[in-house]
């Protein structure tokens, strides 16, 4: 099942068992695509230049996939941090790497929370 959380953000759930496997697929996926959106000028240079919001001309950067995962475990060890928060922290966590890549949240990802109902990390 997937779903569009608004934007460009998007959620996939998955019986997929190994993530690594799941998310190696998606991201080779959206590579072998990707340049067809682009010139090959633009794609040498690594961005687009375009007008932003304010009509002013802006670099923007390619596109790229940045893919969370977080286990049925980890939500099911941690009930006292929503699900979604520890989604936007696996897509945060992939967004810092860069290009195409994926995080699988962890455990020690979720130290800064306290065990207590409400508590939530700053994103």
């Amino acid at each position: 099942m997937s779903a569009t959380l608004g934007g460009d953000d998007f959620v996939l759930i998955s019986q997929e068992i190994d993530p690594v496997r799941l998310s190696t697929h998606l991201l080779q996926q959206f590579a072998a695509g990707i340049k067809d959106f682009y010139s090959d000028a633009t794609w040498q240079q690594g961005y687009t230049e375009t007008e932003d919001r304010e009509g002013t001309i802006t670099r923007f950067p390619l596109l790229s996939l940045s893919i969370g995962a977080v286990s049925s475990t980890l939500i099911y060890h941690r009930p006292d941090v929503p699900p979604a928060t520890m989604a936007a922290l696996a897509k945060k966590k992939a967004k810092q790497i860069g290009g195409n890549a994926w995080y699988r949240l962890q455990t020690h990802d979720l130290s800064a929370f306290q065990i207590m109902a409400g508590a939530e990390l700053p994103l």
